[in-house]
């Protein structure tokens, strides 16, 4: 792997070598101030194009004083400033640096009041790449490339400030991207890597980044300053009329196959897409495993747990019925079926002793599922919104489970084993209801929302169990004990909650929120376990001990108040909810139910401070509360591993926590600057006890004294030139955790030390060459007042690379390589894990795309975690997909009207 690295480093260092000595580079200097006000424009774009091609050479933000300064633009080549701001009038001024000179200081530049788009008089090829508008900051499409047939996600990867994981997770600045729309409505309902992945690039115009708020929050107009990311892709106005998607279809080794389409039908207002697929390769659903059928960027994703047979299916539609009424909607068929198996071997910490646990668990999965959304949007005037959202989803699953598995003293010596067949069946229904109306009332600023939120669900399930746990006495005084039962049983659950808010300006900065929140639940789970009985040969004699029926119903009141107060700079709110919660716990039909009441006072405050228009400090916290599941109420137990026994409380409490938190972030057109720390804890926090008698209990409880600290720092630096962009991420991150619990009934405390380290580079020549390494290096520190540390480092260092040459050959290659310091014997510690791919581009357009790639090619594919918890460490490896070779063929559909 050194070499691989050193590799990576040295080819880094010739294309820069190289691109140094092909151009020759001065500076652009300057400052831009407002015409009327005459002070300095902060946030400003200053973009920098080649006037041969139109072509993007850099570019910048002003600071506070309005100042730009743009290195390395070439000298002795017609070139021509932008400068843009949200609101002003363009600026646009050509020029040419002498070769002689080294820094070209322009006259001040003053930007006049703007009433019209400022879009609509910049010249498509020359808008500015990024734009500063308010609470958006706004990315133009074109001005970033990316393969071609790329996608949204590849297109994302450019952008500064934003990156994609492995799995397709996006954030922007540091924060989660929670949801992605296109020209502002669902794309698919409320999963955005179908979109990431699916939608052409090429028919992007715009990416607008904004703070994800609620509906009551959007309406109200209000913010707490330390929301998720949302992103609105607006499409190119030539692109709204017509069919576009594509479709694949590959087949190889170990009858390894993929088949799949993705078709989008625009025709103004109505737009109506389908995506469906199936394959034997690990891609388990629309977003997991990359279905993105253009050059497969992250195809390795494969590996994962199991082996996996999928087929999907999916509808979205969207309707504008007129300028008020919009209506949106989707259907999901998914259907999967996985193989298992599952190499465990645990130490389990107590008091006194340790003990050493190993299983070996064969299981078959088959699930299916039905997903229907409708959603309606009614705006019958400028003061007053409305929003319908309706869901039902139904789904079938099927587990059988075998599990072999023994407990060793710390001599060796056996305690017990077991030998079972596990089945689990079970159908669920589940619908929803979101409604929403808002209404502005004549006073500017003054607004009434109602919101009403119900779940229903049902599940009807089938369990059985058989096989025999062996307890090993001395001297060969063995005790054999044999299960063999069936469990029919139901449960059923539904939720109401209605919320509503006054917004009352006290001033032209202050504002009054008035809220009152009703929440009530019910829960109840019927199960009946049966005994065989070899007398009549069927089951049919009631065992109590596994049987039970319980129900559980919780009524919350919560008004609350909150003052928010906004300025240019300042953002703050400040507020409490007084809390009433009544909790009925009815463990067993023959018993009354057991009435508990409580109140809580749950504050929270936000304060936002920006003190630049790219630069902001943020304060927070919270208060709040968490109920106990029915499953954790429920004292029936559940002996589906009969050497680990989990049981319920019927006497939990709710928890109650305190979450804090400070975060600072800086950036500008190439640099990113993000930092925080966090502190929580909590009151009655649930743990879990755990003790041994024969096997293992564990049962659920209330503790306190439970808290953690964290920190994160993330640094990013983009450089961005006329043919080649260079980025580098480093990311540090830790926490510290403090847990109560009880072990063999003694007090457990433990303390775990976690940090993780990350450094990326990303750099693009042109389309010819990409290169991302990515290095990471994790440390844990696990610290038992009953026992000994338990602690481990892993290391990773993973190398991408496209290139793409000679012309319409694209070669794709991915190493990932882990170290664990710390295994079980038997694990190993290091593997390898090398993918290779070859594309070639067909036909004119380059719209067919042949491809031979081959997974796993040192044939070392595997799936090692180790897990850390109060009373075990863990050692787990799991089954995964290994080598295969694969041939696909790609086509893209584009016909525009």
């Amino acid at each position: 792997m050194r070499s691989i690295a050193g590799l990576i480093v040295f080819t880094l260092i010739l294309i820069f070598q190289a691109q140094a000595q092909r151009d020759h580079y001065a500076s652009l200097k300057g400052t831009v101030i407002d015409s009327a006000s005459r002070q300095p424009v902060e946030a400003a774009t200053v973009s920098v194009f080649l006037i041969a091609d139109s072509s993007l050479v850099s570019y910048a933000i002003t600071n506070k004083k309005g100042e730009f300064l743009l290195k390395t633009i070439p000298q002795a080549r017609p070139c021509r400033v932008l400068v843009s701001y949200s609101g002003l009038h363009s600026y646009a001024q050509d020029f040419v640096i002498a070769p002689e000179t080294k820094e070209l200081i322009i006259n001040t530049v003053q930007l006049r009041k703007s009433y019209a788009a400022m879009e609509e008089v910049i010249v498509s090829a020359q808008r500015p790449p990024v734009m500063v508008k308010k609470d958006t900051l706004e990315f133009n499409a074109g001005s970033f490339k990316t393969p071609i047939n790329g996608v949204v996600e590849d297109l994302l990867k450019q952008l500064p400030g934003v990156e994609v994981d492995a799995e397709g997770n996006i954030t922007v600045n540091g924060k989660k991207v929670t949801k992605i729309t296109v020209d502002g409505k669902d794309f698919f309902g409320s999963d955005f890597k179908i979109t990431s992945k699916n939608l052409p690039r090429d028919i992007i115009d715009k990416i607008q980044i904004v703070d994800y708020r609620t509906r009551e929050a959007q309406f109200n107009k209000t913010t707490t300053g330390n929301e998720d990311k949302a992103i609105n892709l607006t499409l190119k106005k030539d692109k709204k009329r017509g069919l576009f998607g594509r479709a694949s279809s590959g087949y190889g080794s170990n009858e390894r196959y993929e088949a799949g389409a993705s078709l989008n039908y625009y025709k103004g207002p109505m737009q109506l897409s389908f995506i469906g697929y199936a394959n034997n390769t690990n891609r388990m659903s629309f977003s997991g495993g990359d279905f993105s059928m253009s050059k497969p960027v992250s195809s390795f994703n494969g590996g994962g747990s199991g082996l996996t047979k999928t087929k999907a299916a999916g509808l979205n539609f969207s309707q504008d019925i007129s300028k008020k009424l919009r209506i949106t909607g989707s259907y999901f068929f998914n259907n999967n079926e996985i193989k298992n198996l599952t190499n465990a071997r645990r130490q389990n910490i107590l008091a006194d002793s340790t003990f050493f646990y190993r299983s070996i668990t064969n299981s078959n999965t088959e699930n299916r599922n039905h997903r229907v959304n409708i959603n309606l949007e009614y705006k019958p005037d400028s003061l007053t919104d409305l929003f319908i959202n309706s869901a039902y989803n139904t789904g079938q699953s099927m587990v059988s489970t075998g599990n072999e598995a023994a407990s060793t003293s710390i001599t060796g010596e056996k305690i017990n084993s077991a030998d079972n067949a596990f089945t689990n069946s079970f159908n669920d229904r589940q619908v929803s209801l979101d409604a929403f109306v808002g209404r502005r009332l004549n006073n500017k600023g003054r607004s009434v929302t109602v919101a009403v939120n119900y779940n229903h669900g049902a599940r009807r399930l089938f369990d059985t169990n058989k096989g025999m746990t062996v307890y090993y006495g001395a001297n060969g005084a063995n005790i054999e004990d044999t299960v063999d039962q069936q469990a029919p049983g139901n449960a059923k659950s539904k939720q109401m909650s209605l919320s509503t808010t006054w917004n009352e300006p006290v001033s032209r900065k202050l504002d009054l929120i008035l809220g009152y929140n009703y929440m009530e639940s019910h829960a109840a789970s019927n199960r009946v376990t049966y005994l065989f009985n070899p007398q009549t040969n069927a089951y049919d004699l009631p065992d109590s001990l596994y049987s039970n029926a319980t129900s559980t119903r919780f009524i919350a009141h919560t008004p609350n108040i909150r003052m928010g107060y906004r300025s240019d700079k300042l953002t703050a709110y400040l507020g409490a909810n007084l809390q009433w919660l009544q909790q009925s716990n009815q463990p067993e039909i023959s018993k009354p139910a057991r009435l508990q009441r409580y109140s809580n006072m749950l504050p929270n405050a936000n304060f936002n401070y920006r003190y630049s228009k790219t630069g902001n400090i943020n304060f927070s916290y919270s208060g709040s509360s968490q109920q106990p599941s029915i499953e954790q109420l429920q004292p029936v137990p559940d002996n589906t591993n009969t050497l680990y026994i989990t049981l319920g409380n019927p006497n939990l409490k709710p928890s109650f926590f305190h979450n804090m938190g400070l975060n600072f972030q800086q950036y500008n057109s190439s640099t990113y600057w993000n930092a925080g720390v966090g502190f929580n804890t909590a009151s009655n926090q649930i743990v879990y006890e755990t003790w041994f008698d024969s096997v293992q209990y564990t049962r659920p409880i209330n503790s306190n004294g439970n808290y953690s600290l964290s920190y994160n720092l993330h640094f990013s630096r983009s450089w961005k030139k006329k043919d080649w962009s260079f980025r580098i991420i480093a990311g540090s991150n830790g926490f510290f955790n403090r847990n109560v619990s009880f072990t063999n009934k003694a007090l457990n405390i433990t303390r775990l030390y976690h940090f993780t380290q990350r450094i990326g580079l990303t750099y693009t020549f042109k389309e010819l060459l990409t290169l991302m390494p990515v290095f990471m290096i994790r440390y844990n520190d696990t610290k038992y007042s009953q026992s000994q540390s338990a602690e481990n480092m892993t290391k990773s260092i993973t190398a991408n690379a496209f290139l793409n040459w000679p012309k319409r050959l694209i070669f794709e290659n991915n190493v990932q390589y882990h170290y664990n310091s710390r295994t079980a014997p038997g694990f190993p510690k290091a593997v390898t894990m090398w993918n290779i791919a070859a594309n070639y581009q067909l036909f004119k357009d380059r719209q067919g795309l042949l491809r031979f790639s081959v997974y796993d090619l040192l044939k070392q594919s595997t799936n090692i975690y180790r897990s850390t918890t109060p009373t075990y460490i863990e050692d787990t490896q799991v089954q995964v997909l290994q080598q295969y070779f694969l041939v696909s063929f790609i086509y893209t559909l584009k016909q525009f009207r």
